[in-house]
């Protein structure tokens, strides 16, 4: 999620111009000043991802913030948004979610689900799209309650004990008495950055940031005189 924050270099030249007669300046105000606007960007990221309905836990651990360095003549610091490419459809606020395949019947007779990829925008089951068969929600034998699809119906169909096989009822048994997985495969939805870099929330970001930061920095600046006796040389 690369987005450009840029701060107006005659504010930033007027600012080191105040901070001539303070020792190590950049590194008593600007830097700090950078520091506290890459929060701020946090907190609006925030508020922007507060509109997918992923867990808490998932969008945070995916935002990460780097110490701020200068690079030449610039102070640098990034955002990041990084989570896996992937995020199991389960934790888009499936609705119900509890198992929809159901031994004994059909498939295509199975209860269908909703899910969200964006507060207030529902989609059914049916409209994911997947291989052969329509999405269903089941556990695994490991414990994992998640959406899956049937990726090759002919393997599926030649598995001898077809559905039911284990507690999960997503193993069956093959011709050699070895238990088989019949062609599923979980079901995926966007990662926290897809999200992070829809256009709006960037154009929100750089906003937020490019009108505050000049206080933020005039703050700091204020600051670094004050303790330097008022910029006394």
């Amino acid at each position: 999620m690369p987005v450009e924050i840029t701060i107006d270099q005659t504010q930033l030249d007027a600012a080191m111009r105040r901070l001539e007669k303070v020792p190590y300046a950049v590194q008593r105000a600007v830097l700090p000043a950078v520091s506290e606007m890459l929060r701020d960007t946090v907190a609006v990221l925030y508020r922007g991802l507060g509109q997918v309905p992923l867990p808490h836990g998932r969008i945070r651990s995916a935002v990460r913030v780097t110490g701020v360095r200068m690079e030449g003549n610039v102070a640098v610091g990034r955002v990041m948004v990084r989570s896996p490419r992937g995020i199991p459809l389960i934790e888009y606020d499936v609705d119900p979610a509890e198992i929809t395949a159901r031994p004994g019947m059909v498939s295509h007779n199975w209860p269908g689900f909703t899910y969200s990829l964006r507060a207030g925008q529902r989609r059914r089951s049916a409209d994911y799209p997947h291989g052969e068969g329509l999405p269903f929600i089941a556990r695994m034998p490991g414990g994992h309650l998640g959406v899956y699809y049937r990726t090759d119906w002919s393997a599926w169909m030649k598995n001898e004990a077809g559905y039911g096989g284990r507690k999960s009822g997503l193993w069956g048994k093959g011709k050699r008495g070895v238990k088989e997985h019949a062609a599923i495969r979980q079901a995926y939805a966007p990662s926290v950055q897809y999200h992070a870099a829809d256009p709006e929330i960037e154009e929100t970001i750089v906003g937020a940031a490019s009108a505050k930061f000049p206080d933020i920095l005039s703050r700091y600046v204020d600051r670094a005189i004050a303790a330097h006796g008022g910029g006394k040389a």
